[in-house]
């Protein structure tokens, strides 16, 4: 079974600051859905989490028992959610406690990567930045029309984002 690949990511401007999450779910290599919108302002590392948070909410029922890798570019989310590392600020603390509960039954990994690889769910953290939108879910799979959000990642000012999508 090809596993699903879940790509997020969370920014704010400034620290704290105006802040937006994004994140991208794929399967065999083809975009599946994709979220994430402004969070009002907060800290980096809240909107790491809450991106987190937005995409298991919205594709745990989707997901199910298939293997899901879960790759994000903050190094300090990876290691707490894999245990590595210790949450002691009390926001994070509630915020990793909701993404184990929602990680719990799941069969995943998680693991950090450079920011480069993250570039999908960068740019849609990017988008919000610039554009600011309540976060929402789209879901891409089986439709041949691609909706607006999609088009605008696809287009010359995100041409960055992966052609294959």
């Amino acid at each position: 079974m090809d596993p699903f690949i879940l790509h997020t990511d969370g920014g704010a401007i400034g620290n704290p600051g105006a802040a937006a999450t994004g994140w991208v779910l794929l399967r065999s290599g083809n975009m599946y859905a994709y979220g994430g919108g402004s969070i009002g302002v907060t800290t980096n590392n809240v909107a790491e989490y809450q991106a987190l948070i937005q995409a298991l909410t919205a594709m745990r029922d989707v997901i199910g028992a298939a293997p899901l890798v879960i790759r994000m570019d903050s190094k300090l989310v990876v290691e707490q959610v894999r245990g590595a590392y210790k949450v002691k600020e009390p926001t994070l603390a509630a915020l990793h406690a909701q993404v184990m509960t929602l990680l719990s039954g799941l069969n995943y990994s998680i693991e950090w990567c450079r920011r480069l690889s993250n570039q999908s769910a960068d740019q849609l953290v990017n988008i919000a930045h610039a554009k600011p939108f309540d976060p929402r879910v789209v879901v891409e799979h089986g439709s041949n029309v691609f909706s607006p959000l999609a088009q605008q990642l696809r287009s010359k000012h995100y041409a960055a984002f992966p052609s294959d999508l």
